[in-house]
């Protein structure tokens, strides 16, 4: 079953062994290959591209020629490793990852993967590792959490129609660079996936472009890119709730003259009493003026009485006594 890339059959194809001794062209090295991307594939969400596989048979001949282990226990520890270790390396390493994709990780720990695989261990138990803030998770959560930021990133880079090929090797950059944002920069999960997806929600608003190609720009800019897409994102959602609450609200009717209270009043002058009045006087005031120009009134009437009373009864006449 050679070069079976993206094979979803749930057999694996047959691995025989020669007896002879394997050397750059043994058949041997193709079947192994094959073997191992058998296990891979049935995991991937894209097929197994021909760089991959180059690099698998290049550890490949180290494995089985160069140090000569044997092929049948080879592809023994190969399917333990993927059906009862769900294709993590159960051992602690001291760097690298543990998830299985390639060759090299089964080369480098051989025998320590042999002496796991007699002692029935099938999975390391591993201090958590704090991401964000005061946020644990396990290195399989935390490996969860990475796949889903690349696919992220690669859905937005598809959205773009990138002519590019996005190979392993820059998915594995991308997921490294993730993971130093989730660990070391102790970046929250949900704050990193925020930024990715608003990259096609505010794709009219901001400018992208520095972020369309590698993850490592945006893990350099994030902490202004989180505050600014933050803020621009409460803007959009005030502005709509502004716009829906004057959708739903009644036109008010054109307002007609203001009322004679809400008109400033002219101070005027009283035709005979001389007294100044003004509607923006508080009602003490204005009593008291009206009061004081009511005595001024009576105290100018009394006084023309006085003056009109001699006339009124005609000329005076000589004192009589009746004699």
């Amino acid at each position: 079953m050679p070069g079976a890339a993206g094979s979803r059959e749930d057999v694996p194809p047959q691995v025989t062994s020669s007896g002879n001794t394997i050397y750059l062209l043994s058949p041997e090295i193709d079947q192994f290959v094959n073997f191992f991307e058998f296990y891979v594939q049935r995991r991937a969400k894209k097929p197994i591209t021909m760089t991959r596989r180059r690099r698998w048979r290049h550890s490949t001949l180290g494995l089985l020629a160069a140090r000569k282990h044997p092929i049948d226990e080879a592809c023994a520890l190969v399917t333990w490793l993927f059906d009862e270790c769900d294709g993590h390396l159960p051992i602690k390493l001291e760097r690298g990852e543990t998830k299985i994709t390639r060759v090299a990780q089964i080369l480098d720990n051989y025998d320590a993967l042999l002496v796991a695989k007699v002692e029935g261990t099938t999975r390391i138990v591993e201090p958590t590792i704090t991401i964000g803030v005061g946020k644990r998770l396990s290195p399989l959560q935390l490996e969860a959490q990475v796949t889903e930021l690349v696919g992220m990133f690669t859905a937005y880079r598809e959205s773009l129609g990138k002519p590019d090929v996005v190979d392993d090797y820059r998915v594995n950059n991308w997921a490294k660079t993730f993971r130093i944002m989730l660990t070391a920069d102790r970046r929250a999960f949900d704050d990193i996936s925020f930024v990715i997806a608003s990259f096609r929600e505010l794709e009219n608003l901001m400018d992208h472009s520095r972020y369309s190609t590698d993850v490592f720009p945006l893990r350099a800019d994030f902490e202004w890119q989180l505050t600014e897409r933050r803020g621009l994102r409460d803007a959009l959602r005030e502005r709509a709730k502004i716009e829906g609450s004057n959708a739903t609200k009644k036109p008010s009717p054109t307002p007609g003259p203001a009322f004679e209270d809400d008109r400033p009043v002219p101070r005027m002058a009283h035709a005979e009493t001389g007294v100044h009045t003004n509607m923006g006087e508080n009602i003490e005031e204005r009593r008291r003026r009206y009061e004081e120009g009511a005595a001024r009134a009576r105290m100018l009437e009394d006084s023309a009485a006085r003056i009109a009373w001699p006339s009124s009864r005609g000329p005076l006449q000589p004192f009589s006594n009746g004699l």
